[in-house]
């Protein structure tokens, strides 16, 4: 699995009728992998839109997760979900999807880490990287708060919140194998171009 760009496809961000287009468009970029999130819809309107961008990253050769709803993935077909700390648990989620789908979990902390990974995440979210918009309550983790989180677990860890360009380098920095964005490829002028130049800068700063 290549961790490097999680393209967060967002409700929010890529309309419905738009979404094949966009997904194609973050691949050709380099986005690895993709993360199907949709807010404050009905469950009917929920499926129609993760089923509709499932298949457009199955067309686009991309593994995709569901956001929150294990039950969804499972409907759909997803490689996986990944889940938030108020979310369903980690083995109820690996309960529903079974022992090969990539469940994800988000920590803010090396205790937090340790119990995601012993309890059978396949990779972790870390962060707020960076101060978000979308959680503007949470503070930004320090970096020796991510260090500590990367001494911790051997799970692939991928950086959440914030992140975009001029900060990608500073990610890998840090230890992370991947970095989740939104609205740094979905806001872009040209969004390939812009998941190519995050992919570009993420490698620089493993270097």
């Amino acid at each position: 699995m290549d961790w490097t760009l999680l393209v967060i496809v967002d409700s929010a961000f890529v309309p419905f009728e738009s979404i094949a287009g966009k997904i194609e468009a973050a691949a050709r970029g380099g986005a690895t992998w993709l993360q199907i999130r949709v807010k404050g819809v009905a469950t009917g309107e929920w499926i129609r839109y993760v089923r509709e961008a499932g298949r457009a990253a199955r067309a686009a050769g991309l593994p995709f997760l569901v956001n929150d709803r294990a039950d969804v993935a499972a409907l759909v077909g997803a490689d996986g979900v990944h889940v938030g700390a108020e979310d369903l648990p980690v083995p109820e989620a690996r309960r529903i999807l079974g022992p090969e789908a990539i469940i994800g979990a988000t920590v803010r902390d090396a205790g937090a880490a340790i119990r995601a990974e012993r309890e059978g995440a396949s990779y972790l979210g870390v962060g707020p990287q960076f101060r978000t918009d979308v959680k503007p309550e949470l503070t930004p983790l320090p970096t020796d708060g991510i260090r500590e989180i990367r001494a911790a677990v051997r799970l692939p860890l991928v950086g959440i919140g914030g992140i975009g360009p001029g900060r990608a380098a500073e990610v890998a920095a840090r230890g992370m194998d991947g970095m989740a964005v939104v609205s740094a490829v979905w806001s872009a002028p040209d969004p390939a171009e812009a998941a190519r130049g995050l992919v570009e800068e993420f490698h620089r700063g493993r270097i």
